[in-house]
């Protein structure tokens, strides 16, 4: 007889209207909180899972950005890094080259119990050259 295993994908999408340069700065960071309530559930839910992307919108690029470089905290001082800095080729858009795009592959398994209480991660990014307005952020794990 084989079990049957279910895989819940869930995502979650936080926007914003900083403006990215090339260094990490407290104050352009995107918090998201990965025990908010989803449409399939009726309350906050204790967060385990396994963060599979983090796909990242920018508009307003200005300066020559082709690279994009994040990493993911447990602190809003970015201090306790749970996702060390990785690196990512902007993609432009088609028909406007100032909206750029870039999706990490994480694969990375977290929980509240890692020394998160309130299950929110912190993303920072920065940029290789220029500016850019950090338009959206959308992360999906699975459970």
């Amino acid at each position: 007889m084989s079990g049957k295993s279910t895989v819940i994908i869930n995502t979650i999408t936080a926007t914003g209207s900083e403006t990215l340069g090339t260094s990490y700065n407290t104050t352009d960071v995107i918090s998201l909180d990965m025990a908010s309530t989803q449409p399939f559930q009726p309350s906050k839910m204790q967060f385990a899972g396994i963060i599979e992307t983090l796909h990242f919108k920018l508009t307003s690029a200005a300066g020559g950005a082709s690279k994009l470089t994040m990493k993911v905290c447990l602190d809003a001082a970015g201090d306790n890094c749970i996702i060390p800095s990785t690196e990512a080729t902007l993609e432009a858009g088609v028909t406007t080259a100032a909206t750029m795009c870039c999706t990490f592959s994480v694969g990375t398994a977290l929980s509240q119990t890692i020394g998160n209480q309130n299950a929110t991660l912190f993303v920072f990014a920065k940029l290789d050259a220029g500016t850019a307005t950090y338009a959206q952020l959308t992360a999906t794990w699975r459970e």
